[in-house]
């Protein structure tokens, strides 16, 4: 039985597309315990934080994420698979030790701090991950091989999410075992990628360290490197503007979102996490394929135009929600009650659509204007 479709991949790409998925089974329930915003549930809700610290709760994975600035330029002319070891250890060790995390007034803090690591060493692992993608699948394909391998993470993620929320509903103080729990079961996805082969990752590290010996060093070597790309890149940073763009609307309307789930609307871990992440992570999943063929077919930036409406969407929805919430008496009717949640569900829906073309145009769009030897510094500039 071809249980992946591993059949349909080119024969060349085939062995380390398996491997890939055998890993994800692991890692998707690993990191689907604190990837998107299911942090922001257990931070208002186990630690009672304010809505200042869900709102730097839900701001980390994009601060974090300017880390892949450093991590590009490191990863460029290092081996891929110990980068990737290196980065997923260090993030499942802080992701195991929430377990021991106090449920104190200061607890929030440190969760969040716990969750800034992390998010800083997994901004470490997508940049590598992109690597393994550029040298092991054909152009061609690579959208929809790498929709069908984010399929099943994010599906186990959406599993593990509601278990979980199920169980913090029944007692809180759970997350003592869940996560040292999970993080085990990231130590077994990790093992299953070290067979893994990198094509043609010799002659690249090559190239790369040949470029390197040319450039300055220092800890400014980073920045000037991604300058120097968008520099003479006119087509790729007319491309990065727009996805500046883009998503500094999304980090304005994240906060707002996260906030009115779980601290204004009156609903249990269950609920607040099926709104938050289940649902648009279901969504997202169902929408992968069709995004990847999108892609396949028309290239990035048409994609991205369209992809981009979609987040529109999402943030008109969620404002006309807040707006809603706003009149005097809302949660005291059942009519406006049942109005703001569905404007809470229509802009959580339009949030699906949009993270699956964000998870192909994110993860691999900047790889239709980068050279082999600069993908992961090209994968830099995608971090803002």
């Amino acid at each position: 039985m071809d249980l992946f479709l591993a059949r349909s991949v080119p024969f060349m790409a085939r062995r380390n597309y398996l491997i890939e998925m055998k890993h994800l089974l692991f890692w998707g329930v690993f990191i689907g315990m604190f990837e998107g915003t299911v942090s922001s549930v257990v931070v208002a809700k186990t630690f009672h934080a304010s809505n200042w610290l869900v709102t730097i709760v839900v701001a980390i994975p994009m601060v974090a994420n300017l880390a892949g600035l450093f991590w590009g330029s490191f990863a460029a002319s290092r081996p891929k698979l110990a980068l990737f070891f290196g980065f997923g250890l260090g993030t499942i060790l802080l992701i195991g030790s929430i377990g021991l995390t106090p449920q104190t007034k200061w607890g929030g803090w440190i969760f969040a701090g716990q969750i800034g690591l992390a998010r800083t060493l997994l901004a470490g692992c997508v940049t590598v991950r992109s690597g393994f993608w550029k040298h092991n699948y054909p152009a061609v394909m690579r959208g929809r091989i790498a929709a069908r391998l984010q399929i099943v993470r994010y599906s186990l993620g959406i599993v593990i999410v509601t278990l979980v929320s199920m169980l913090f509903d029944v007692n809180p103080r759970m997350y003592h075992f869940v996560y040292p729990a999970v993080a085990l079961v990231g130590v077994v996805g990790l093992l299953q990628l070290k067979p893994l082969h990198v094509r043609g990752e010799r002659l690249s590290l090559v190239r790369s360290a040949m470029a390197h010996t040319r450039r300055s060093r220092g800890i400014l070597r980073p920045l000037r490197e991604v300058y120097e790309v968008l520099r003479d890149d006119a087509a790729f940073r007319r491309y990065c503007t727009g996805m500046m763009l883009l998503g500094t609307g999304n980090i304005m309307i994240f906060p707002v979102m996260a906030i009115i789930i779980t601290k204004e609307l009156p609903l249990n871990y269950i609920h607040s996490s099926i709104l938050t992440d289940a649902l648009p992570q279901f969504l997202m999943m169902v929408s992968l394929m069709s995004w990847a063929d999108l892609f396949d077919r028309r290239g990035v930036v048409k994609f991205r135009v369209l992809n981009s409406l979609t987040w529109a969407m999402a943030s008109v929805f969620g404002g006309i929600a807040a707006l809603v919430l706003l009149s005097p008496g809302a949660l005291d009717s059942t009519t406006m009650f049942v109005i703001a949640i569905a404007l809470v569900a229509t802009s959580r829906f339009f949030e699906g659509i949009g993270r699956g073309g964000g998870a192909i145009g994110w993860n691999l769009g900047h790889l239709h204007f980068a050279e082999d030897s600069k993908a992961e510094i090209y994968m830099g500039p995608m971090f803002f």
